[in-house]
């Protein structure tokens, strides 16, 4: 008795497995959203939400020289790469010109 639960147990879990659906395969591409303009904080979010948390990153130029980027807050995005509209690639090296609000 046993062994006719267990076989039936597995043949269920077989065929739900085998007719569930595919898994949905992770995109490659994203468009480039318009970020020009934005605070860079709120740059990498609109970045992040076009390419679906896809791990991409952007990364910010300081327009000024040398120095770091630390508080996104107070950083303009004046350029980016690639432009609005462009592809962004999983291997793509996207990047944003940031200078400090009024300078651009």
């Amino acid at each position: 008795m046993r062994k006719r639960m267990a076989v039936g147990a597995a043949a269920f879990v077989l065929s739900a497995v085998l007719s569930a659906p595919p898994a949905m395969a992770q995109p490659t591409t994203w468009t480039m959203p318009d970020i020009r303009g934005m605070n860079l904080a709120a740059a990498q979010k609109a970045f992040a939400e076009a390419t679906d948390g896809s791990g991409v990153k952007l990364t910010p130029v300081n327009l000024s020289g040398p120095g770091e980027v630390i508080n996104l807050t107070n950083w303009t995005v004046c350029s980016q790469s690639p432009r609005a509209g462009g592809t962004i690639r999983t291997r793509s090296q996207p990047a944003v010109g940031v200078n400090r609000p009024n300078n651009c």
